[in-house]
């Protein structure tokens, strides 16, 4: 009889970390035989094939939350779970860090409000980790914004102010409106006349039309999200003009209002003025030329009817030469030399000439020497 064969086979997709108890028996014809004693056989550990399950958020707060979650399936745990590792990351610093429990949850604190957080966990065994569940993404639980930054109005015409105001620093969270309150109070008095009106709006500026003109307006801001109302930005705005308008004011929110219309009025308000400035000066050059063209004419009409031009008759200055030629033959008849002759007659005219405006001179007569040939023609 021939001895039996030792026979061995391979039994396979054993979990880890798992106790199996083998038996053998023998099957012939007849039937199958009594079982071997049995063998018990102990896997080996491995790392968790599977992630934790059920990840949940509980008791967010501001600044600190918790989470909580289940060990992996039974099956795929490939040993003792020894830890989690719970891996944060802060997507608004680009920060990840790890941390590790052996308890299912995890109490984390020192984020800030309104922090967008991401987080997963996995589990452990003495051979490694398996793998991360999946990431679960969320916001710590918002603050009250902080204060409006560059909060300041202007006035426009005589009874409207445009309030403006910029974001908050810090937000923590979505800024839902702003709420505008104001008041109006007399130079002498710290009691309101006008107010306190309460305005709410979505955008960071708003136009207030119809204002009381002479009061003293107290202006406040705020921001609002979620967690409530932040602090107030305040400024004030004295109206110095004439009383116009209703008592107590209306809103018109100008958060379409485009800034070059501005700029076009602006412009368009410089070019009249230049405008209005070069028609002056051309109307004074022409009132000056027209008073120098005056002026000369007044000059011309004087001179001319100051000017006076007097003649010597003929008939005189030739009584005149007779008379002194009489007297020259009496002085002549004394001696035996001398010749007698007729001096010619001469014709004088006189002018009297004022002095121009250009020069400064002296009137004085004009003399003309008359030809003997004119002489004897008068004579004759």
């Amino acid at each position: 009889m021939e001895p039996f064969a030792r026979e061995e086979v391979i039994v396979s997709n054993l979990e880890p970390d798992f106790e199996y108890s083998l038996t053998i028996s023998i099957d012939n014809a007849a039937g199958r035989g009594p079982s071997s004693s049995p063998l018990n056989i102990s896997m080996p550990e491995a790392a968790p094939s599977g992630p934790p399950l059920n990840l949940v958020l509980s008791n967010v707060q501001q600044t600190s939350f918790t989470a909580t979650w289940l060990p992996p399936n039974l099956i795929e745990r490939n040993g003792r779970i020894i830890s989690y590792m719970v891996q944060v990351t802060r997507v608004n610093l680009l920060q990840t860090r790890s941390f590790e429990t052996q308890d299912t949850r995890i109490f984390l604190q020192g984020y800030y409000p309104y922090e967008h957080i991401m987080i997963k966990v996995a589990a452990r065994t003495s051979v490694g980790l398996g793998p991360y569940s999946s990431v679960l993404a969320f916001n710590t639980n918002e603050n009250v914004p902080s204060v409006p930054v560059s909060f300041s109005g202007t006035v426009i015409g005589s009874d409207q102010v445009i309030l403006s105001w910029d974001m908050p620093q810090t937000t923590d969270g979505v800024i839902s409106q702003y709420q505008v309150i104001y008041s109006g109070y007399t130079i002498a008095s710290n009691i309101p006349v006008i107010g306190p009106i309460q305005i709410n709006v979505p955008v960071n500026r708003l136009q207030l039309f119809r204002l009381r003109n002479g009061l003293v307006y107290h202006f406040s801001v705020r921001a609002k999200n979620t967690a409530g109302y932040g602090p107030n930005a305040t400024t004030i705005i004295v109206l110095h003009d004439s009383i116009i308008g209703e008592l107590g004011g209306a809103t018109r929110d100008v958060s379409g209002v485009d800034g070059r219309m501005i700029a076009v009025s602006v412009l368009a308000g410089l070019f009249g003025l230049l405008l209005c400035l070069f028609l002056s000066i051309g109307l004074i050059c022409c009132l000056c030329a027209r008073m120098r063209q005056k002026k000369r004419e007044n000059n011309k009409m004087h001179i001319n009817g100051n000017t006076e031009i007097k003649e010597i008759s003929f008939a005189n200055i030739k009584d005149a030469s007779q008379n002194e030629a009489g007297s020259q033959q009496t002085n002549m008849s004394s001696s035996d030399n001398q010749h007698v002759y007729d001096e010619p007659n001469i014709k004088l005219t006189t002018s009297t000439v004022p002095a121009s405006n250009d020069y400064d001179t002296v009137t004085s007569p004009t003399v003309k020497r008359i030809s003997p040939e004119d002489t004897m023609e008068v004579n004759s």
